[in-house]
């Protein structure tokens, strides 16, 4: 019932949307259409296992490429980060990144560029549910991991609209049997509540490998509970 009003109110909201998206700024998804024809060519070359786990999202996924089926083994991870994206870009191109390769699960992350555009937790989630419900249409055995938007000392004047959204994904995980959310933001502050530096490159932004040994602890107690991790955790 939750999910039917759901896809019921979000059709009627459709114009509402594209309108927030225009009020947010959200750039022309085609800046990547690069970076998604790039992964069409790989297939070529490579195919792809049905029933794996595609990780999309923005930069911050991209650059996790270089170790995540390392990190996240034995499960076959269908890499597919690109860019500095956002939720509108993620929906603009659902099929290619997702939707034909017929995944077991998906791991998204996305929220973190929409708020440093000006979007607002509600267009996030406007623009999530349009996401959610078309993988819901087109995957119903498809669950989807929704990893919270992280903290980062170039964007802390902006962590408490990103907490707005961490709560709001918390809350549709918690509606949703086929949604689970990942904390990977806790891990990343200090006793103080601050981001931990240490983790950081120098942008201030992206994660070096010690931040990416907090996400990989995060989201294998979630994807492979019980699982030894194959690689050596970073102190």
């Amino acid at each position: 019932m939750v999910r039917t009003l759901l896809i019921l109110l979000t059709g009627l909201l459709s114009p509402v949307i594209t309108a927030l998206s225009e009020e947010a700024k959200y750039p022309d998804p085609s800046r990547y259409q690069g970076s998604i024809d790039a992964f069409l060519e790989a297939e070529k070359e490579n195919p792809i296992s049905l029933n794996a786990v595609v990780v999309t999202g923005s930069s911050s996924m991209r650059i996790w490429h270089a170790t995540i089926e390392k990190d996240l083994s034995p499960l076959p991870v269908i890499p597919r980060g690109f860019g500095g994206s956002n939720m509108n870009d993620v929906f603009f191109y659902l099929n290619e990144l997702v939707v034909k390769h017929r995944p077991a699960k998906v791991l998204l992350y996305e929220g973190d560029n929409d708020v440093a555009l000006g979007a607002t937790p509600q267009q996030i989630m406007q623009l999530l549910n349009q996401i959610l419900i078309r993988i819901q249409s087109e995957l119903p055995n498809t669950k989807v991991y929704l990893l919270y938007v992280k903290p980062s000392p170039l964007r802390w004047s902006l962590w408490p609209v990103m907490q707005d959204v961490n709560k709001r994904y918390q809350s549709l995980c918690d509606t949703e049997a086929y949604i689970e959310c990942i904390d990977i933001a806790s891990p990343m502050l200090d006793e103080s509540g601050n981001p931990k530096t240490e983790i950081f490159l120098m942008d201030n932004l992206h994660m070096n490998d010690k931040g990416y040994r907090l996400w990989t602890q995060a989201v294998r107690s979630v994807l492979l509970p019980g699982r030894p991790d194959p690689t050596k955790v970073v102190q």
